[in-house]
């Protein structure tokens, strides 16, 4: 159970990190790449599945 909270943990973390670079590396305005607003889609939900599944082995 520990070593799934962690692996969930460093999986968010690398979301976090995924999704910084594409914001650090977008060009012109952020509101019409859809590149990135599907990458930020994709790591919204991805982040609330791990949170949620975070909270519920709590």
């Amino acid at each position: 159970l520990l070593r799934k909270e962690e692996e969930l943990k460093i999986e968010l973390a690398k979301l976090e990190d995924q999704l910084l670079e594409d914001l650090a590396n977008a060009t012109g305005n952020i509101l019409e790449n859809k590149e990135l607003l599907e990458s930020l889609n994709k790591t919204k939900e991805k982040s609330a599945t791990i949170t949620s599944a975070l909270e519920e082995s709590a």
